[in-house]
């Protein structure tokens, strides 16, 4: 049985997936848990990616779609082969086919030639295919149809099961794989959360600092990246769209989706406009869903300095020598210069020239490479949090304010930026003899603080 996955398009206009097998056709639960996440505003990338993850899921329940086949290697199965074998699916991801003492994972692996992979990717595999398990109840009412069918109920013990599959002789062994098949993944929806649940089913956390201490600090730019940064862009547009995320906290998406009219460059300020407000200005991408927003209580961004002086100046030169040449027939702000997509939107085709761009940028300032354009915004959530000179030497906005800046829906993805007093401590030590080590003064140390915060931004 071989699953493709395939890219499709919904009567709304979006974009969604479905799995197609090459002998029995679409595999519904599929596409309609994708159809599900496609209306409810997943983003494109999240979108794909979570398509990919329970690809791989249903793969591994392909794998036991043959009963003869699954009887002859396995005949010491317990009572509850459903359980055994979704239960199993962590360790078909951890050990793939390199490992026979999991020997339920070990079969669909080999049959599957899948490999390991590592634990972080397991953990987002895990994590999405728990999505679907708990939002079983979604496919109630297909398995209400199945039932009517005479679609044997999974969870019962595994003799029973093949043999009650075996016995139909009047189906054909293609008639009788498909069955086992849907019967398998009915006993999946069925089961739900009953699976996820289980301990064995849940992603193992990195060990260090956890979230809600920190987590993200290693994942943002560090104070002297983001003004480096800045110094090494090729154009004034990457210029000004990197100030834009190092000074507003913006996902990189939503900094694309900019129109001019949204910038005001008398007063100083910058409104993020979720497009599902206004779809007509988007109805040209050739792609919409990629402008789609996670949501922001206010639309006025909080711009902080030095980047929003950055962000201006190189706004002005931007649209007068590199965006006014193409003479656009549209708003959207950061147009593609180079290639066929030249004049373009830049949120309308291929990020891997903007990813590579940044990447250059940070490999010349001899930042860290594995840093994605995330980091601009967790540089914001990191300094807004902890380092942000409040006066009467106070330093970071609480939590919940934090939380209104990004456009966060739940505390909880704010307290990623909050570091431990020790990490507060050591950074603002380590800022103090950086000043010492560079100019080689005495000098008061509270005071040299302000003032390095007041000209760097820390």
């Amino acid at each position: 049985m071989g699953l493709k996955k395939i890219k499709v398009q919904l009567a709304t206009g979006k974009s969604s997936f479905a799995l197609l097998d090459s002998e029995h056709g679409l595999v519904e639960p599929y596409g309609t848990y994708m159809d599900q996440l496609s209306l409810s505003g997943v983003p494109a990338n999240t979108l794909e990616a979570k398509a990919s993850d329970l690809k791989i899921f249903f793969e591994y329940l392909a794998a036991f779609s043959n009963a003869e086949e699954v009887a002859a290697a396995l005949p010491n199965l317990d009572r509850n082969f459903l359980s055994t074998v979704i239960l199993d699916f962590p360790n078909y991801l951890i050990f793939g086919n390199k490992n026979s003492a999991v020997p339920v994972a070990w079969f669909a692996a080999t049959k599957n030639n899948r490999i390991p992979i590592a634990t972080t990717s397991s953990n987002r595999v895990k994590s999405t295919v728990n999505g679907l398990l708990k939002d079983s109840a979604l496919f109630h009412s297909s398995l209400q149809s199945m039932k009517a069918q005479g679609i044997v109920n999974i969870d019962v013990s595994a003799e029973n099961l093949f043999d009650e599959l075996l016995q139909r002789k009047e189906l054909s062994r293609a008639e009788r794989q498909a069955m086992m098949s849907r019967s398998v993944l009915a006993g999946v929806i069925m089961g739900g959360a009953k699976y996820s649940d289980s301990s064995l089913f849940k992603s193992r956390v990195r060990t260090g600092i956890s979230k809600g201490t920190g987590a993200y600090v290693d994942k943002a730019l560090t104070s002297v990246e983001a003004i480096q940064v800045l110094d090494e862009a090729k154009c004034y547009r990457d210029r000004c769209y990197w100030s834009f995320l190092l000074g507003t906290g913006a996902r990189p998406n939503e900094g694309l989706t900019l129109l001019q009219q949204d910038v005001d460059p008398i007063s100083s300020t910058v409104r993020l406009v979720d497009p599902a407000t206004r779809p007509l200005e988007y109805v040209s991408l050739s792609n919409p869903e990629n402008a789609s927003h996670k949501g922001r209580e206010v639309e006025e961004v909080y711009f902080i300095e030095p980047f929003r002086t950055y962000f201006f100046e190189s706004l002005q030169k931007y649209l007068q020598h590199e965006r006014k040449p193409f003479s656009c027939d549209h708003n959207f702000l950061f147009i593609h210069l180079k290639g066929p997509n030249k004049g373009k939107p830049q949120i309308d085709g291929d990020m891997k020239t903007q990813r590579k761009a940044f990447k250059d940028a940070l490999r010349a300032c001899g930042g860290e490479t594995k840093k994605a354009l995330h980091a601009c915004r967790h540089f914001y959530g990191v300094y807004c949090r902890n380092f942000i000179p409040l006066g009467n030497d106070r330093f970071g906005f609480n939590e919940n304010t934090v939380q209104l800046m990004m456009g966060h829906k739940k505390t909880e993805s704010t307290q990623v930026y909050t570091l431990p007093p020790s990490y507060l401590l050591k950074a603002k030590l380590d800022h103090v003899n950086r000043l010492i080590e560079e100019q080689g003064i005495s000098f008061d140390a509270n005071k040299e603080m302000k003032l390095f915060d007041n000209r760097r931004g820390l």
